[in-house]
């Protein structure tokens, strides 16, 4: 979390030095004729080698010119129902190159395979979903601080996020927390990303579905209507959590995130949620329906697609 979200004219750029990357999460039309320069300054001037940028498919043109490439693409995530794309540049040869191709390979094509798992009963009696409040920042640090190499607890830059548009949602048995997930929300476009769901021993699978299903609810109350999500490339529980959700993968961003001193990839997942929280589970509940790919994507089917 040891990031800061600066600005770009109107434009909001998340970076930082744990994963040596800027990413712009939203370009504003404004900014567009000058973005690309902008972006490639900020990198340069701090040494990163990564950059991202989420921007609308009509504004792609400026990127690809630049040495960007297609990562991720998500279908009418930006205005006027236009796709999302997320564009990556690389300021390093080590960085582009994936480590471990065939166990990200393993890892899609096994929850691309998975069967939805529908509408949850009930959680049990002692189970509670709950919103972060100020009051737990330090709680929630240190909940993360076993999912990433920070040093200490240091609850500064949970409050600096909070700040910025993002909440913090928990799950866990009687007054324990043993599921967490991270949103934030963006109201240019209507949209929310999930930048982490992390679970502890003893969260198990039912809880953190629990702890989605619960969050999608609370983002369709507040008008979100698309959502999209990261996971650990490498993660079979992270990725089969989307897939059996009713989420579509969109792409893979290559060395995105360093984790205990290792950089992983990220599989962007995304979902478009309906007004009625009761019909976002209407393709979920088609049990025999098999998965089907992204129309019109740029990306080639997995084996079980074909």
């Amino acid at each position: 979390m040891d990031h800061v979200i600066d600005a770009i004219g109107k434009s909001p750029v998340q970076h930082g030095p744990r994963d040596e990357m800027a990413y712009l999460t939203y370009l504003d039309p404004v900014d567009a004729p000058l973005i690309v320069e902008s972006l490639e300054r900020l990198v340069c001037s701090r040494g990163y080698s990564k950059v991202v940028a989420k921007v609308p498919a009509k504004e792609t043109g400026r990127f690809l010119a630049a040495g960007y490439q297609l990562e991720a693409a998500l279908p009418c995530f930006s205005h006027e129902d236009d796709a999302a794309c997320f564009m990556a540049k690389y300021f390093s040869s080590d960085r582009k190159k994936e480590s471990q191709p065939l166990l990200v390979r393993e890892v899609l094509a096994a929850a691309h395979l998975q069967q939805p798992v529908g509408v949850l009963p009930a959680a049990p009696a002692d189970v509670r979903v709950f919103e972060m409040p100020e009051s737990e920042y330090g709680r929630v640090a240190e909940f993360l601080c076993q999912f990433s190499d920070m040093g200490s607890a240091d609850p500064s830059p949970v409050s600096a996020t909070m700040r910025k548009g993002a909440f913090f949602l928990g799950a866990g048995a009687d007054d324990g927390l043993s599921a967490l997930a991270r949103v934030t929300v963006d109201s240019n476009t209507g949209s929310a990303e999930i930048t982490e769901v992390a679970s502890s021993e003893t969260g198990d699978e039912i809880l953190v579905n629990h702890l989605l299903q619960q969050l999608e609810r609370k983002l369709v109350a507040m008008g979100v209507k698309k959502l999209l999500a990261m996971a650990r490339a490498c993660s079979l529980g992270d990725n089969i959590l989307f897939a059996r959700n009713g989420y579509h993968f969109a792409g893979t961003l290559t060395n995105n995130t360093c984790r205990r001193g290792r950089m992983e990839s990220a599989n962007v997942w995304f979902k478009h949620l309906q007004e009625d929280p009761r019909m976002a589970w209407s393709s979920v509940l088609k049990a025999e329906q098999k998965p089907q790919p992204m129309q019109d994507s740029p990306f080639p089917p997995t084996l079980e697609q074909q």
